[in-house]
């Protein structure tokens, strides 16, 4: 956790120095905390492509997932 912690640290100045950071993540709440947009792929098809926060507000995780993201702080889900 500690070098998950530190290397987002990293990406995050380099972010802030101008730089173009991409990431590919698997873990939704990496991809909330992490990114400023995101890109989802469901079956190899674009289904969403914006910003990291709204994407839980979507559905396209409902879609992609079949889980639905709950409200509050962190990322927790409940099954559709």
């Amino acid at each position: 956790v500690r070098c998950q912690l530190e290397l987002l640290e990293l990406l995050a100045t380099l972010r802030d120095e101008g730089r173009c950071v991409v990431m590919i993540l698997h873990d939704l709440a990496l991809a909330r905390e992490a990114g400023d947009r995101a890109l989802l792929l469901h079956n190899g098809v674009p289904i969403y492509d914006g910003t990291a926060e709204a994407l839980f507000s979507s559905g396209c995780v409902e879609e992609a997932f079949g889980v639905h993201p709950l409200p509050g702080a962190g990322v927790r889900f409940e099954r559709v």
